[in-house]
């Protein structure tokens, strides 16, 4: 490792340790989040930093997209990718933690993520940030002396504080529909094996079967690896985008008359931003008891999959998003 980088991360380490107010995320989703937070609250000339977790390089581009965007806060950011390694920088924070250097405020983007967990366990406040789904299982299995959820779910818990998007809908510039036009984004569940990839292709064929006058532009997941193989004539694939499909959306003068996904929060974000009057929204619903838990469990950590699953399932529904099947 080189002095630059030791010295980068010494700099970070006792920034984390002996500030009093963390903002530390890990996926883009968490930014936009944290923007709209900060907005919400008239939160203005704050120094603090922005922490990113260890997350993919697809993700770190799009969250320094993001921050070098229109809706980019003025705080420094910074990456722990570009100092230590997630091990080692695990253990000197475990080291150091025994100090207990607790803090007055933290907003966190994964509240599962190990790293996070060290950091503002024993905080006065903790905003957690929508991050997937992890807060529709939400488990209150931490030590802080309060905390709220900042959700764009509508949460049964009297902690919630609803985000409405507010700041993102004063961005959005479209107003044309095209009739011709559909969205479909994709998802990396087939890339995790939480879906056969064989399933994966069927549904993707069938949704283009149902659609087969209409242009389709597809949008792989940023995680996802995708096989362009064998695919409709009226299926366009488009390149990986570099900022979040909300962002992408936002700025676009003509939207599509349907915009589908895979039990994606997207859509149910895009239905908040956009205006669903013009715009349709479809969640292509596959049989959730094809994922199986067991494995998923033993290969990634992922837990309560199929609970989340059906949950968005629920949410997109009851936010007037229709099903294909």
């Amino acid at each position: 490792m080189s002095l630059k980088k030791i010295n980068h991360s010494i700099q970070i380490i006792f920034y984390i340790l002996l500030t009093k107010k963390l903002y530390l995320i890990k996926t883009p989703q968490n930014y936009i989040s944290l923007v709209e937070y900060l907005n919400l609250n008239k939160v203005i000339n704050d120094k603090s930093k922005i922490v990113v977790g260890y997350t993919s390089s697809d993700s770190a581009r799009q969250i320094e997209k993001l921050h070098s965007s229109e809706i980019g806060l003025s705080n420094k950011i910074v990456f722990l990718k570009d100092g230590l390694n997630e091990t080692f920088f695990s253990i000197i924070l475990k080291i150091f933690k025994i100090i207990k250097f607790n803090k007055r405020k933290c907003i966190v983007g994964d509240k599962k993520y190990f790293l996070f967990k060290i950091l503002y366990q024993n905080s006065l406040e903790v905003i957690f940030l929508d991050d997937g789904l992890n807060l529709l299982v939400f488990k209150e299995n931490f030590q802080v002396k309060d905390y709220k959820l900042f959700s764009y779910f509508n949460l049964n818990n009297k902690r919630v504080i609803k985000n409405n998007f507010n700041f993102l809908k004063t961005k959005v510039k479209n107003n044309l529909i095209s009739d011709n036009e559909i969205w479909l984004l994709g998802t990396p569940a087939s890339t995790f094996s939480i879906l056969d990839n064989n399933v994966y292709s069927s549904l993707i064929k069938k949704f283009a079967e149902k659609y087969k006058d209409k242009k389709i532009f597809f949008f792989p997941h940023r995680d996802e690896k995708f096989n362009e193989t064998n695919l409709s004539k009226n299926i366009i694939v488009q390149s990986k985008l570099v900022e979040p499909i909300e962002i992408y959306a936002s700025k676009q003068k003509t939207m599509p008359f349907l915009v589908a996904g895979f039990y994606t929060t997207a859509l149910h974000i895009l239905s908040i931003i956009l205006d669903k009057k013009k715009i349709a929204f479809m969640n292509i619903n596959f049989n959730t008891n094809l994922i199986d838990s067991n494995k998923l469990k033993e290969r990634y950590n992922l837990t309560n999959l199929k609970q989340q699953y059906n949950l968005v399932k629920i949410i997109l529904e009851e936010n007037s998003i229709q099903n294909f099947f």
